[in-house]
Order: structure tokens, then sequence, then C-alpha cells
């Protein structure tokens, strides 16, 4: 879950809280992707493993609006229209 500027994973089962993590700018959606789970903030993507280990950082553009997930990408789109794909595997934002 995602509440302004933190983000918490509880596991549903045992009620540990497994993640609690400050954030430096506004959470804006919560996703799932492949292995992934994505946090997607007005600054930035987090990629998390299923371990909660933070898998990328990646510092996006421009103000994002949404995101989707594929089994390969995120499909983040911005202000304006425009679309940005980030690789699941590689990290990287195109």
């Amino acid at each position: 879950m995602a509440v302004d500027q933190q983000v918490a994973c509880i596991d549903l089962r045992t009620g540990e809280i497994r993640l609690c993590l400050a954030l430096s700018s506004n959470a804006i959606d919560i996703g799932f992707a492949a292995a992934s789970i994505a946090v997607l903030t007005e600054t930035v993507v987090l990629l998390f493993n299923q371990t909660m280990t933070i898998r990328a950082l990646v510092t996006l553009p421009d103000l994002p609006e949404s995101m989707a997930g594929s089994n390969l990408a995120l499909t983040i789109r911005m202000q304006g229209g425009v679309s940005r794909i980030l690789d699941l595997d590689s990290g990287q934002l195109r």
C-alpha cells in the first residue's frame, strides 16, 4: 500500500510488515509486472523483487499520470500524453 510519501508491504497471511519506506515524492500508483512490484511516484519508479528488496530506482523525465505492466515492461504514461517504456530486465527507460 502507498499513501502520500510512504509505501508499505504487509504479508496478508501473517500480518507481518515486510517493508516500510519513506518516499521523496508522493506515490501515484502501485502495479505488478512479471516478478516485480512497481511503485510510481511523482519523480521515480521503484521496482521491488518479490523478497521486497529494491531491484531498481528509475528517475522520470516528467510528471507521470499512470502505468500499466506486462511480462517484460511497464508503460508509463506521462502528462501531455507521451508514454515511456521501462524495461524490467535492464531497468532502462525508453
